[in-house]
């Protein structure tokens, strides 16, 4: 999931595709073409999808989040103040944070912790179903 604002995706983007600085340049110049065209239908949908996140929190008994310190399309702060808030609404949440783990990186990067952490929280959940048990070894 992206946290930030659209300059902030523009960047991420940007700098994950393309190494000419140039050709950053352009492109980014492009992306925000596009967003200023299509904002009713990206940008505004986007903010209000983000709001609605913020304002409502999800109330699921329980929510795993994993994040990267480094990654260009998600802001961390705003992240951290969501699952703040959906700890004040009672909800469960389970977070897993890398200072280095860009994005949607985490699984690659971090494989070991990423997979332990996953089973930990789904052993949380219901570690005696038949199905989880048949793919999960507990003693990751």
């Amino acid at each position: 999931m992206l946290t930030g604002d659209a300059e902030r995706m523009v960047n991420g983007v940007a700098a994950s595709l393309i190494k000419s600085s140039v050709a950053q340049c352009i492109f980014k110049v492009m992306l925000r073409s596009y967003f200023y065209v299509t904002h009713r239908w990206t940008v505004g949908l986007y903010e209000e999808f983000l709001e609605g996140w913020r304002d409502f929190p999800i109330t699921a008994a329980s929510i795993l989040y994993f994040s990267g310190g480094n990654d260009p399309m998600c802001d961390v702060s705003y992240l951290r103040t969501v699952i703040s808030l959906q700890r004040d609404s009672s909800c469960c949440v389970w977070e897993k944070h890398w200072e280095i783990s860009g994005h949607a990186q985490h699984f690659i990067l971090h494989r070991k912790e990423y997979e332990s952490k996953l089973v930990e929280f789904l052993m949380m959940i219901d570690g005696r179903n038949p199905a989880f048990l048949k793919y999960f070894s507990p003693n990751l």
